[in-house]
């Protein structure tokens, strides 16, 4: 797929079609109609007067041309311009990417969108980013796909004036960069548990690296053995499959702080002996989300070099049931050196999380982040379009939440109020890893406090976000996720927070 940018108006450049974004307020007042107006005939103020173009967000209005070097008109609306936001760029080209897709249309182009105050460099990269994430398919192990399906080849973005080229190319240059990852993210998530256990996804962590640069270490079995991580080695004792941890590191600053992201691993969640039941048990090979996100955040900061230094740390395991495998009731020792009492074994990630979060302490992090498919409790929170966010440091949280109203990921802060850390209270160990069914994601937001000291950390859950369901109506999912599966929540949320960290003293 080529992407490029030209010096050129709309009656000028040569295309199959044209991609136009306007407001309801537009259709109103008409000066920036009349302008498009004058080449089709006065086609769009007649439709506009019939009621048919509104601009309301999503609507679109295509119209064949005769006058024009392009063949087609796509008039795309964007709302009330009181409602803009950045994320709305990107929900609209994604639209007009699978309608010219579906009508055959192989390449086309965009007027760089100035308005509302947008960076250009913004809003160059948000409809890159449009089309490549709302253009997604997984399809990798179908084998009556149509090898003559017709797809974008070329998007071209018109800038107004020399000068806006530069920063234009610089947009499409970071949008590429993101949205491509965020798909090899959607990949990962989306694969079977029998095409990536642990020890694949810390294969494709090696070829990451090595192909990026980015400094690697993976700890095997033994070497969490030794480490004493035995929160992780406890959850993958019932699996044919080892598990380990897979270490990556960027270093965009020298000295300059560095932010630790932890990523949940679980390749696939059975429950262990606390087995899950049979609805929804096939969708858990998407429960290493949370790593997938982490992985794909190290590769963007390698190629788009952030000046902030990062280590990304994702524990790895199968959660199954078997002769060796983790009983309610055992008791184990952390990493850093607390108990706790494994009361069910279906509460697994936190155990993960609480020493690789406990590891990243002892590296001397300045900052913590862990993102992870936790708890369902937030899926009944929030449903499928917020995440919940927790934890103990409020610029650290904004940053996050600025992040995700940037990038369309957003999160929400629920509180860690000192009544709920009782519901965690053993009488055999230190902790319990489950503290029931009421606050359930609160509880495990407090369980991984234990295991950060007083390091700024915010704990992400994106157990409700990490995938979409084929039964949440189109007119309300966004419309650059795909109908089913793997969305890649949380990897532009996390590099648009690096990006806010670095810039930040």
């Amino acid at each position: 797929m080529k992407i490029e940018v030209a010096e050129q108006q709309i009656n000028q450049f040569k295309t199959q079609a044209i991609v136009i974004l306007i407001f309801e307020e537009d259709c109103k007042n008409k000066n920036k109609i009349e302008a498009l107006d004058k080449y089709v005939d006065g086609k769009i103020s007649k439709l506009i007067d019939k009621g048919e173009i509104s601009a309301k967000f999503k609507e679109y209005t295509y119209l064949r041309v005769n006058n024009l070097p392009c063949e087609n008109i796509l008039i795309m609306g964007l709302g009330k311009q009181k409602d803009f936001t950045l994320d709305k760029i990107r929900a609209t080209i994604a639209v007009s990417s699978r309608y010219l897709r579906r009508i055959k249309i192989e390449e086309f182009a965009v007027p760089i969108f100035t308005e509302m105050n947008v960076d250009i460099k913004n809003s160059a990269c948000a409809v890159v980013e449009g089309m490549i994430l709302g253009l997604y398919k997984f399809w990798k192990y179908l084998t009556d796909k149509d090898p003559n399906f017709l797809k974008i080849k070329k998007l071209t973005i018109l800038a107004n004036k020399k000068s806006e080229v530069p920063q234009i190319k610089e947009g499409i240059d970071k949008g590429y960069i993101l949205s491509m990852t965020a798909n090899f993210v959607r990949d990962l998530i989306n694969e079977p548990a029998n095409k990536l256990n642990p020890e694949i996804f810390s294969q494709i962590a090696q070829e990451k690296a090595k192909e990026h640069k980015l400094g690697i270490k993976v700890f095997l079995e033994k070497d969490l053995e030794k480490l004493g991580t035995n929160g992780i080695l406890a959850v993958g004792k019932g699996s044919c499959q080892a598990p380990c941890m897979v270490m990556m590191e960027y270093k965009g600053k020298k000295g300059g702080k560095t932010i630790g992201l932890i990523g949940k691993g679980i390749t696939f969640d059975s429950g262990g002996i606390n087995l899950k039941p049979t609805e929804g048990l096939a969708k858990m090979h998407c429960d290493m989300a949370g790593a997938s996100v982490v992985m794909g955040v190290m590769i963007a900061a390698a190629k788009l070099k952030p000046n902030i230094n990062i280590i990304g740390l994702m524990p790895l395991a199968e959660n199954m049931p078997g002769p060796c495998s983790t009983k309610p009731g055992d008791i184990v020792k952390m990493f850093t050196g607390k108990t706790v009492e494994i009361s069910n074994t279906d509460a697994e990630g936190r155990l993960l999380l609480a020493d690789a979060l406990g590891y990243a302490v002892s590296k001397k992090v300045d900052m913590l982040i862990d993102i992870a498919t936790l708890t369902g409790a937030i899926l009944i929170t929030f449903g499928r379009f917020v995440a919940g966010m927790f934890g103990n440091d409020k610029n650290l949280s904004k940053a996050l939440f600025e992040a995700g109203e940037n990038a369309g990921e957003r999160v929400w802060e629920l509180p860690l109020y000192p009544e709920y850390k009782a519901q965690l209270r053993s009488t055999v160990a230190d902790l319990n890893n489950s503290g029931g069914r009421e606050a359930g994601s609160i509880t495990a937001g407090w369980f991984l406090a234990e295991f950060v000291n007083s390091i700024p950390w915010m704990h992400i859950d994106i157990a409700g976000t990490s995938t979409m369901e084929k039964t949440i109506m189109p007119y309300l999912r966004n419309p650059y996720l795909p109908k089913e599966g793997a969305t890649g929540f949380g990897f532009r949320l996390l590099y648009y927070t690096m990006e806010r960290l670095a810039d930040s003293k």
